[in-house]
């Protein structure tokens, strides 16, 4: 049975498709940093070290978390393209990456406002 950690991380892949494998490490940054956001947005996770999985969380949450380092990792993808942007070297010329750039730029805003949505409807509103 998968903890919950693999469980937002597979998420995260399913959402993802790369051709880079990136360090266990970083994805274990980039999820801490997801459950750190959705606490101050939605409420606190306890989660354990030891067994990778939290008290009480629905699968709907894991999915957040999921879609939250996914959304790092765009920044991550978008931070390497700009330091591309304009760079001319001795041997080399890189400033043909403006629709990289866009392409990149789209697809954060795109699950930023999916994101966005997810919280709004986890949250406890006073009207209801």
């Amino acid at each position: 049975m998968k903890t919950d950690y693999e469980k937002a991380i597979g998420v995260y892949q399913a959402v993802m498709r790369d051709k880079y494998v990136l360090l266990p490490d970083l994805e274990r940054q980039w999820f801490d940093m997801a459950c750190a956001e959705f606490g101050l947005d939605v409420r606190p996770l306890e989660f354990d070290d030891e067994t990778d999985c939290f008290t009480n969380i629905k699968p709907y949450e894991i999915n957040t978390l999921g879609y939250k380092i996914a959304l790092y990792y765009i920044q991550r993808e978008r931070s390497r393209i700009n330091k591309l942007q304009g760079y001319v070297g001795k041997d080399i010329s890189l400033t043909g990456v403006g629709q990289s750039k866009n392409a990149v730029k789209d697809e954060y805003r795109d699950l930023e406002i999916m994101i966005e949505r997810l919280l709004h409807k986890q949250k406890i509103h006073s009207y209801n």
